[in-house]
């Protein structure tokens, strides 16, 4: 790990008079994954496969979640929906194909975007039925070759219930008219999806023997109330002296509809208005959480703004944190820099749970729901009539 790390993620809000309510989660963990340790000048075997550009579609038709490139899962809950998968990382300066790429972690810390290995992934989405079996959605992986590839996920999943008279799905993920006591009870065939993820080296690269030590890469990946990014490493006959990159996962989901009702918001602090979902996990990096009102990080007082120039008025709100995991918090906390309030939630090191089963592993962790509270003594008539909007910054920083 070298020097403080401070990475950002937001989550933008937008208030109207009406709205209905949803919720996408998409959180990431290692399972039997890793972040860390794939050797990129390995010559070609079944443990970390090598593709030229003619086999790329070739990849399509096995599983690789026990290959030393699978980085690990996502779990989603929420409707069906449309991911974009970027990365952090420009591409290399020089000639390339503008796929995916590792880049050198030079002396000093830094990317030498010279010296690279060239990469595509792999997705494949899964199941979770009610009762634990599991289903594999397409039969096949999702190459995924270029940044900007959008991946759908085509349907829903999550533990919402039907009314008697409507139709849903049972345990075993059979659909039929819900009578209130036959079991076809829930919204969603799935109670959870995952998407395996694996990295697949390709034989394109530049000065990998001549630069040996740590090489870095980054995946952003967003979607309707999602936003999630991974940094992970990779390794060219790295020694205790080279510079070794952090590797951890970040991300926020908005959980609350996109357009929210004013008096929604009005509201006491023990049942807050719940907007948001924040993760952090990394096996190897500590640190803390903290949010603001800018992208700079100073400012804990938070507004909603117009959207319309016309209009002149801010409605000042409350930001609050419920850690479900937390190295120095436990329950619900206002946001802010003053007595009785905080902004920095650390980590926690422990062991982590699936949802959906699986190995677990000891990591660093903080976790939690960020709700949102308008002062009482506001109501819908405190402000001009129109459409108002506010972004809430989230912020890990390394210890």
């Amino acid at each position: 790990m070298y020097g403080r790390i401070k990475i950002t993620t937001i989550l933008i809000l937008f208030m109207t008079l009406s709205g209905i309510l949803w919720a996408n989660t998409f959180v990431y963990e290692t399972v039997t994954g890793s972040l860390s340790g794939l050797q990129l000048n390995e010559d070609y075997s079944y443990d970390n496969p090598e593709a030229y550009e003619y086999t790329i579609p070739y990849y399509a038709d096995d599983e690789y979640w026990d290959t030393d490139g699978f980085l690990g899962r996502f779990i989603y809950q929420g409707t069906p929906n449309t991911l974009t998968v970027e990365t952090h990382h420009p591409g290399p300066t020089t000639y390339n194909d503008g796929r995916f790429y590792y880049f050198y972690v030079n002396s000093t810390g830094m990317n030498d975007y010279d010296t690279w290995k060239e990469y595509f992934l792999l997705f494949r989405i899964k199941g979770r039925f009610h009762n634990g079996g599991t289903y594999d959605l397409d039969g096949q992986n999702i190459v995924i070759e270029y940044p900007g590839t959008e991946v759908d996920i085509p349907v829903g999943a999550g533990t919402e219930r039907v009314s008697a008279g409507e139709w849903g799905y049972n345990e075993s993920g059979d659909y039929d008219l819900y009578d209130g006591v036959n079991g076809y009870e829930y919204l969603y065939r799935f109670s959870h999806l995952w998407v395996d993820v694996t990295v697949i080296r390709t034989v394109n690269e530049r000065d990998l023997k001549k630069n040996k030590g740590y090489y870095s890469s980054s995946l952003h990946i967003t979607g309707d109330g999602i936003d999630n990014s991974i940094w992970f490493e990779g390794e060219v006959s790295a020694k205790w002296f080279h510079m070794d990159p952090d590797s951890y996962s970040f991300g926020i989901e908005r959980i609350a509809p996109e357009t929210i009702p004013f008096t929604d918001l009005i509201d006491s602090f023990w049942s807050s208005y719940r907007v948001g979902y924040l993760s952090y996990n990394s096996e190897d990096v500590p640190g803390y959480v903290s949010f603001s009102a800018d992208l700079g990080g100073q400012s804990t007082d938070f507004f909603f703004s117009p959207i319309a120039d016309e209009v002149d008025a801010q409605i000042p709100y409350y930001v609050i944190f419920d850690p479900v995991i937390s190295g120095d918090t436990e329950g619900p906390t206002i946001v802010g820099t003053t007595f009785g309030t905080k902004n920095e939630f650390s980590t926690d090191y422990r062991e982590i749970t699936s949802p959906i089963g699986g190995a677990n592993n000891y990591q660093y962790a903080v976790t939690g729901y960020i709700d949102i509270m308008l002062n009482s003594e506001y109501s819908s008539m405190s402000f001009p009539a129109a459409t108002y909007s506010s972004t809430i910054y989230a912020f890990f920083t390394a210890y």
